[in-house]
């Protein structure tokens, strides 16, 4: 007989034959369809000459947004197409690329002088602006007729 667990005072349990670890079998995985795999085969090569003929042209390999732009030729001294841009707090016109909420020509004739446009007022009415949208902080840029910032940013705000 056992002798007893000193801390329960019962008898210990007899020893269990543990089960020896026998190696398994190998199992080899089957394919599942009866059909041969096929071959795989290089991709024929194909010179330009061969797409020429039947038509195909090649793809262009540079995405849309890295693709080389021509530039847009403006003349910075001509102030007859300077325009006052609005845009968001602290928005930038990107060279032209982020338009303004709202634009206001500088000039209003196709002939007019920096002294015309240096001094004077403009008014932008709180309607142009969709100030539920774009909240109450603008700032006003001055653009070439290329839509890039040439002066600013000057802030202003809408009191509600």
């Amino acid at each position: 007989q056992p002798d007893p667990d000193p801390i329960t005072d019962e008898p210990e349990d007899e020893p269990v034959d543990e089960p020896v670890d026998e190696p398994m079998e190998e199992q080899v995985d089957e394919p599942v369809s009866d059909q041969p795999e096929p071959e795989l085969q290089p991709d024929p090569v194909v010179s330009e000459d061969d797409e020429e003929e039947e038509g195909e042209q090649q793809p262009d390999l540079l995405p849309t947004d890295l693709a080389i732009e021509e530039a847009t030729v403006s003349d910075p001294t001509d102030i007859t197409k300077f325009k006052l841009g609005v845009f968001m707090k602290m928005a930038n016109p990107q060279h032209g690329k982020l338009l303004p909420l709202h634009e206001v020509p500088l000039c209003t004739s196709d002939s007019c002088t920096a002294e015309e446009i240096s001094t004077g007022s403009i008014t932008i009415s709180a309607a142009d602006l969709d100030t539920s949208r774009y909240g109450s902080g603008y700032d006003i840029w001055i653009l070439d007729d290329s839509g890039d910032g040439i002066a600013g940013p000057v802030f202003f705000a809408i009191d509600a």
